[in-house]
């Protein structure tokens, strides 16, 4: 199984450290996974690659997401909790115009849909989602139902991150305006915010509260 050793962002070290994030010069250790910040970037925002724990060759492009791979490696211990409260990444938002072209891409790497589901995702009616587990990562590949015709050809984009937080309401109050008043996810017993544009990340951002259960 692959496992996400590091993800680069296109945003500055210091925007990340004025979140309340722990940096070790310009990287960011949440859970088992690495954010390498890159710097501010007009041509680039939001997640811009990833880096994988993968012992077979693997393309520099997958389904359009810049990709890198790390062979005979194994993630590293889980990091402490950040001064913010959030403690790993939860999942990893994949937005894609042909869903089933996506997830086969995926599945003839070797990687295993664990499940699909129908949802309203992100604004967007008539989406379905597709989740795989990459190490302690989910990674949630979304698009709609139907493809359009017109865009279905289109790669697909890292869309943003979904974090844990092991005290949501003490994350929240730690962002203030920042951040929205949490809400009930979609998963049972757990509940969901999201940090807005103003704080300086360009990328979308959301924050849950712990894991109740192994499976997405």
């Amino acid at each position: 199984m692959s496992a996400i050793l590091f993800l680069t962002v296109a945003d500055d070290p210091q925007t990340w450290a004025a979140l309340g994030f722990t940096l070790d010069g310009a990287t960011a250790r949440l859970g088992s996974t690495a954010i390498t910040l890159t710097g501010a970037d007009p041509g680039a925002k939001g997640v811009t690659g990833w880096n994988l724990a993968d012992d077979s060759p693997l393309p520099a492009s997958i389904e359009g997401l810049r990709t890198t791979a790390t062979p005979g490696l194994t993630p590293a211990p889980p990091a402490p909790v950040h001064p913010n409260g959030i403690s790993a990444i939860d999942h990893l938002v994949v937005m894609t115009p042909n869903l089933s072209r996506t997830v086969a891409a995926f599945e003839d790497l070797g990687w295993e849909c664990r499940r699909t589901r129908a949802a309203a995702a992100y604004g967007q009616q008539n989406m379905r989602q597709a989740f795989f587990w990459f190490g302690d990562v989910i990674v949630e590949v979304v698009g709609p139902e139907t493809p359009d015709p017109a865009k279905a050809d289109r790669p697909a984009s890292f869309f943003g991150l979904a974090l844990t937080a092991t005290d949501l309401d003490a994350t929240a109050a730690f962002f203030g305006d920042l951040m929205k008043p949490p809400i009930d996810a979609v998963q049972t017993g757990r509940r969901i915010s999201t940090i807005s544009s103003r704080a300086g990340s360009s990328v979308a951002i959301a924050v849950m509260s712990a894991h109740l259960k192994e499976s997405p």
